[in-house]
This record gives structure tokens, C-alpha cells and sequence, in this order.
């Protein structure tokens, strides 16, 4: 793709994909599909839309507490692991992030050959 630069020449635009990599705030895990490092989120209010967890995070985080602690991410939330459910639009993310890169690493011109 070209631009047209200020002095009147044509300049090369590069359009890179950004992709977020979803990690758990407890563990610096990177969360997955399924399993104990799947994503979930609290139902109550209080949180923001950064508040999301891996299910073993929160666990660990809450082990030992009783009934509702401040949450980790916005402390304004409480954390209950009665009241967190599955975040099936990450988890839907994650895998669509991961078939991308495998078909990115599958690609002829992925790794040039010198």
C-alpha cells in the first residue's frame, strides 16, 4: 500500500495485525482455551472489563479466604468463586488466536530460507 508523503513521494505503509495475548493478572500465565488457565470473569458488579482471571489464578488467590475478597484488578469488585463464570468471548479469542498462528507458522514465507 502506498501514502502520498507531505514532499509529494509515494511512501511504503506496512499493516501489521495486532494480537493480544491474554494472560492471567495472578500468575502471568497465559490463559488458555480450556482447563485450569481457561478465562473467567465475576458476574457481580463492581469490575471492569479488565478483570478477568485463570480459573487456577483466582483459585490460588482465594484459597484460604472466606466469602468475598477485593478483587486484584480494580479493588473496587469482590471475588467469590461461587459468583465467576466462564469468559467464552476470550476463550473464543484465544482459539482463534492460536489457529492464526499456526496457520501463520505453516506459511511458506513465515521463516524465508537465506
Amino acid at each position: 500500500m502506498k501514502a502520498q508523503a507531505k514532499n509529494g513521494e509515494d511512501e511504503d505503509v506496512v499493516c501489521m495485525q495486532q494480537s493480544r495475548e491474554y494472560k492471567c493478572p495472578i500468575t502471568m500465565a497465559s490463559l488458555t482455551e480450556t482447563g485450569d488457565n481457561r478465562p473467567v470473569v465475576p458476574t457481580n458488579q463492581g469490575h471492569t472489563p479488565r478483570c478477568m482471571f485463570s480459573y487456577a489464578g483466582i483459585a490460588q488467590y482465594c484459597k484460604g479466604k472466606r466469602g468475598a475478597i477485593k478483587c486484584p484488578v480494580c479493588v473496587t469488585g469482590t471475588v467469590n468463586l461461587k459468583e465467576l463464570k466462564d469468559d467464552k468471548t476470550a476463550a473464543r479469542s484465544i482459539r482463534l488466536a492460536r489457529i492464526e498462528q499456526n496457520d501463520d507458522a505453516d506459511h511458506p514465507d513465515a521463516f524465508p530460507v537465506e
